[in-house]
Order: structure tokens, then C-alpha cells, then sequence
């Protein structure tokens, strides 16, 4: 038996998405699905408490990135450079999120796809052209 967990938390995605991918290619697998969805009060204080630090931390790192403290760029270098520089990263980062999430839905549509479902392919296969 193949057990994958996932999370709904966008910090989790790369890891997320190839669990799922994980579990598509071990779709031949045949054992009935079980959900197990259960909470404790110590684990959701902690997560909390997590959340509260991450955020944190990304104040201050947008602090610091804001103080010059970040990457930089040489003393010669025009402003054209740096703008369409940091252009670029914002898209990549932008796309490679997207590229993330299409992968994703891929490899739902895939296992729905190897549990009989046909729309599930056909989106499948849609999404794949797409990329």
C-alpha cells in the first residue's frame, strides 16, 4: 500500500505536487482509498506558531531586502539592466508557480484518469498540451 500525503499550504506545493506525482506513477496500485483527516490541539497551536514565525521572517527579509541588503548589482551597471533583471525574476518566479500548479493538476487528472474517470484524461491530457 502507497500512502501520499499532501498539504493545502501554498508553502508546500513543490513538495505537494511530486508527492502526487509519486502517487501517479504508482496508480496501478489497487487497495481502497482511505482519507485519514485528524487534528490535535498541540499540532495545530504549533503550526500556528509556525505560521507567526514565517511571516515574520519574510517582514524581515522584505526589510532588509528594502535596507540594500539583498542582491545587488555593480556600481557600473545601468538602471535598464536592474529593472529588466528584477522584471525577469518576477516572471520566472511568477511562471514557475504557475508551471507548479499545471503540474499538479496533471497528476490529479492522471490518477482520476487510472481510477476510470475519462474527463479526468481528457484534462489530463488538455493540460498537457498547455505546457
Amino acid at each position: 500500500a502507497v500512502v501520499i500525503n499532501v498539504s493545502s499550504d501554498a508553502a508546500d506545493a513543490d513538495e505537494s505536487a511530486c508527492s502526487l506525482e509519486f502517487g501517479g506513477s504508482m496508480a496501478t496500485v489497487r487497495n481502497p482509498v482511505s482519507v485519514v483527516a485528524g487534528t490535535d490541539e498541540s499540532s495545530i497551536e504549533q503550526v500556528a506558531s509556525l505560521r507567526v514565525q514565517a511571516e515574520a521572517l519574510r517582514m524581515m527579509i522584505a526589510e532588509m531586502s528594502t535596507a540594500g541588503l539583498g542582491g545587488r548589482f555593480g556600481p557600473n551597471s545601468c538602471h535598464s539592466d536592474q529593472t529588466g533583471f528584477l522584471e525577469n525574476q518576477r516572471r520566472l518566479d511568477e511562471y514557475g508557480a504557475e508551471a507548479r500548479r499545471a503540474k499538479s493538476a496533471i497528476t490529479e487528472a492522471n490518477a482520476q484518469a487510472a481510477r476510470g474517470d475519462t474527463a479526468a484524461a481528457a484534462r489530463g491530457s488538455q493540460l498537457r498540451k498547455t505546457l
